[in-house]
């Protein structure tokens, strides 16, 4: 009884194989190659995103922003990443002139990309709030929960896990493999009933009988063959364009901006504060050079002073012409009387 339904089993798969396994491996190759192309799309979309705002951050870091000079970690990164948005989707919807342009925007309006970059950039100015100069914030963790608890760029239309069908992608190769295997053993299982109506005594039957047999026997060979250049193509495939290396890319991106970013905006918190000192002390007489503190004189005094000193030699001098006269009287007087005497 179980040998007849492991007989019929396998006499209804080999029927299926031979006639819908080469179509139907080819059917899903077509499928997940387009799955494998939207997954990468959006992973590069988000690296593409995440560069924009690192153009932004080296603007600003070389002084393009006016209005960003001397604002907290915080409210700069906010103000990037809102003119990152701005720059990038509003303004191509409204200086939309190219047909790449219009494409592009009708994918993303497909997949949620605006969505996306918004939620990515919210999850990022909610936890830059509560960045201090002394917790010695770790960007990796900000980036990496950003990028996580993104539910746009992590779902296919918001069902499919990205990360899921990624990982079931990179196994379809071998499952390629195994499915061409799978049909040629199903061919043969086919084929070899045949040889049981063999009459060795007549060549002219058993000539058919075996050419019937090899031509099955070719046909599930053809199944290896196709899913073997199934795998081969989808390797390929998986190897040019990898989701996983621009994640891991984005990731990098984003953090280092948010690092350097950081960095900038605490050096110039503290020249913009060194400044102000400066400012302070040389109204009250003092300046700071090289952070040694060096007295300065007033203009005002240097004249009063100046005006003192000369009036004090003029004093002098007349003093001294007044006593002279009388000390050359004086030894006129003491001649004269060493003469008398």
């Amino acid at each position: 009884m179980l040998s007849e339904m492991v007989n019929s089993l396998s006499l209804g798969l080999s029927q299926l194989s031979s006639s819908y396994l080469i179509p139907f491996m080819a059917g899903v190759f077509v499928i997940f190659f387009c799955m494998k192309m939207l997954i990468y799309y959006i992973a590069k979309t988000q690296l593409k995103i995440v560069k924009e705002f690192e153009v932004r951050v080296h603007r600003h870091m070389e002084g393009t922003y006016e209005e960003s000079k001397a604002m907290s970690f915080h409210h700069l990164a906010k103000f990037l990443l809102n003119k990152t948005w701005n720059d990038y989707f509003l303004m191509r919807k409204k200086n939309m002139r190219r047909r790449f342009d219009q494409t592009t925007s009708f994918l993303d309006r497909i997949f949620f990309i605006d969505s996306g970059a918004m939620a990515l950039f919210e999850d990022t100015i909610k936890q830059t709030r509560y960045i201090e100069k002394e917790s010695g914030p770790n960007f990796r963790s900000v980036s990496s929960f950003a990028f996580s608890s993104n539910v746009y760029f992590n779902f296919l239309f918001g069902v499919i896990p990205a990360k899921t069908a990624n990982q079931f992608l990179n196994l379809l190769p071998g499952l390629f493999i195994v499915g061409g295997i799978f049909g040629t053993f199903l061919g043969i299982v086919k084929g070899i009933p045949g040889l049981k109506g063999l009459d060795p005594s007549n060549v002219e039957s058993a000539q058919m009988v075996l050419n019937h047999f090899l031509d099955q026997m070719a046909f599930s060979m053809n199944t290896s063959i196709m899913g073997i250049a199934f795998s081969v193509f989808f390797t390929i495939v998986n190897s040019l364009f990898s989701p996983t290396r621009l994640q891991a890319d984005a990731f990098e991106v984003y953090s280092n901006s948010l690092e350097f970013l950081f960095k900038n905006s605490i050096a110039s918190k503290s020249s913009h504060s060194r400044e102000e000192s400066s400012k302070e002390s040389s109204d009250e007489g003092w300046y700071v050079d090289d952070e040694i503190v060096v007295p300065q004189i007033p203009s005002d005094e240097m004249k009063r002073k100046e005006r003192e000193h000369r009036a004090y030699n003029r004093r002098a001098k007349d003093s001294s012409d007044q006593h002279r006269p009388e000390i050359i009287i004086l030894n006129q007087e003491v001649e004269v009387e060493d003469k008398a005497s």
